[in-house]
């Protein structure tokens, strides 16, 4: 983390003003490759790196291939070891979400001490369109994050891709 102190006299008061900037650990915007990305075992759906047109935004994102399975759950995980010690961290990406066989999406972090469910949404909050997810972690060298997500086609049709994920040293 980088920090810088700046001492500035205004009508002679004294104010001590101190700037926190995040440093960036990791992002991806998907355009080359999966970025250490990797589905998850006893899943009935892979993510899959796919250049595509979604509500008005075009390039590769990381979304749901469709299958012939009814229901469709499908989780992808990435790993983290940069940092040694338990220090603050932000955790974010875009996500796209359209249709009524969105039925829920969610983030889970792991480390050594377990897993937490870190951010979700379901079929009551979807909001159709690209959103941002930004959540405050703590992270250490064993984090890895799970993003996990359920589509019931007998529903409907339905459609959850990722972008720009990221994360920093800092509180979002």
């Amino acid at each position: 983390m980088f920090t810088s102190t700046a001492l500035t006299f205004v009508f002679g008061l004294a104010l001590s003003l101190t700037v926190v900037n995040s440093e960036q650990l990791f992002t991806c915007d998907f355009e080359t490759d999966t970025c250490g990305f990797t589905n998850e075992e006893r899943t009935t759906a892979t993510w899959v790196r796919k250049d595509i047109e979604l509500g008005g935004r075009e390039g590769y994102v990381m979304t749901i291939e469709p299958n012939d399975a009814t229901v469709q759950r499908a989780k992808m995980g990435k790993s983290y070891s940069q940092i040694q010690d338990r220090t603050p961290g932000c955790f974010s990406f875009d996500y796209y979400t359209f249709g009524n066989g969105t039925r829920y999406f969610s983030a889970t972090q792991q480390r050594n001490v377990g897993k937490a469910g870190i951010w979700s949404f379901d079929d009551t909050e979807i909001i159709s369109g690209w959103q941002k997810a930004r959540i405050s972690v703590t992270i250490d060298e064993s984090t890895r994050f799970i993003l996990y997500t359920m589509i019931n086609r007998s529903l409907g049709e339905g459609v959850v891709a990722v972008d720009n994920v990221a994360l920093e040293v800092n509180h979002c």
